[in-house]
């Protein structure tokens, strides 16, 4: 599996890469995995925020997709006790979640 991200749909394979990386103990990659693909959401989510409400309507589906991914990485952040980790997940969906409900209503 690829460790780039080319699309939005690209993260949903991160979820599973790293929940299997936690498994196996791999936190060092797991971790890895997560901030990455958290970090190109970030860079794709502003880029939506930049544009105007009706061109933001277009990406609703990469929106859903991406905060969905967001929140199931939280989860597995969670579940393998990266309280840290989660904890800025949370924060960063938080963030998202709001601009998007101002944005979009």
């Amino acid at each position: 599996m690829p460790l780039t991200n080319s699309s939005i749909s690209d993260t949903l394979g991160k979820i599973s890469l790293a929940q299997n990386l936690f498994y196996l103990k791999d936190e060092s990659r797991a971790t890895q995995i997560v901030k990455n693909t958290s970090a190109y959401l970030a860079q794709e989510f502003d880029y939506i925020l930049s544009l105007e409400p009706t061109q933001q309507r277009a990406f609703i589906n990469d929106i859903r997709r991406g905060l969905y991914v967001l929140q199931s990485l939280d989860q597995v952040a969670d579940i393998n006790n990266q309280q840290a980790l989660s904890k800025t997940l949370k924060e960063q969906l938080k963030v998202y979640e709001t601009r998007f409900t101002n944005s979009l209503g």
